[in-house]
């Protein structure tokens, strides 16, 4: 009980004022009609707007962890491999070999277990605790650049593939179940596992990653009031890019900072 009491209500809380910015947005930003019905069932749904899919998806991990928790004692180590592996082949590989043979063929496949049955949430935690618990070593660190760049290499080219196929952008194959992005990140995780951080920076680290969550329940909002304030963004990709994800990084991050400064609404911002 303390455990899920603790975790709800640092969730609950920007779920509900988070939920309502959104459709504040939805209705005098983006100029869509919705009736006091279809904002309930928009936030039942988890419809509001497409990036708070993550608040329901970590009320289910919550639900879970405590019934996992027993995979991460000391001596079983093994058994969170299974569970791990087994997560990520059925949420994630499965799924992926699905939907590629049915781009290469055009028929559809299905193989593995929909997210709701079987979450590929549940293998990303249990993949956390075995990337924390890892030794590092020298091969590692090599292995890891090579999966980084594979991984990178492999979605971009599929990426490409797929639009030469379409003529449609897509940005399918960057999903965060895609194997390739999936073993990007974890590479990435041991990297910076192995970064000599000098100490006088820690700190700073540590505030900043306290402002993470806030950041990306607010980035959508900077996103629409730059788009409605009829701002435009360089022609040029490689300038254009950077700008906008800088601007977009910073306005959250100011946001989300003010916010953790009022004791009251703090808790909106995903602190305490």
């Amino acid at each position: 009980v303390p455990f899920y009491r603790k975790r709800f209500r640092r969730l609950l809380i920007p779920w509900a004022f988070w939920s309502v910015i959104y459709l504040l947005v939805r209705i005098f930003l983006q100029k869509n009609r919705i009736s006091v019905l279809s904002a309930l069932r928009l936030i039942y749904t988890g419809h509001v707007f497409y990036h708070l899919w993550f608040l329901y998806a970590l009320a289910g991990l919550y639900l879970a962890l405590p019934f996992l928790a027993p995979l991460t004692e000391a001596g079983k180590t093994n058994r969170l491999c299974w569970f791990a592996g087994l997560a990520m082949l059925l949420g994630s590989v499965l799924p992926a070999f699905a939907q590629l043979a049915q781009f290469l063929t055009g028929y559809p496949f299905y193989c593995g277990v929909d997210k709701a049955i079987f979450s590929v949430y549940a293998g990303y935690a249990a993949l956390g605790v075995l990337c924390g618990r890892l030794p590092l070593t020298a091969s590692i660190k090599y292995s890891c650049w090579i999966i980084l760049i594979g991984g990178f290499g492999l979605t971009i080219g599929l990426s490409w593939w797929d639009f030469k196929a379409h003529g449609v952008a897509t940005e399918k194959w960057f999903g965060f179940d895609q194997p390739a992005i999936a073993a990007a990140s974890i590479a990435c995780f041991f990297l910076l596992r192995q970064a000599a951080i000098p100490f006088r920076f820690l700190p700073a680290l540590k505030a900043a990653a306290g402002l993470t969550f806030g950041i990306y329940l607010c980035h959508p909002l900077i996103i629409e009031l730059l788009r409605t304030s009829g701002w435009s963004p360089p022609a040029s990709a490689f300038i254009g890019i950077p700008l906008c994800s800088g601007i977009v990084l910073l306005g959250s991050a100011v946001i989300v900072f003010l916010l953790s400064k009022l004791p009251v609404i703090r808790s909106v911002a995903g602190q305490g």
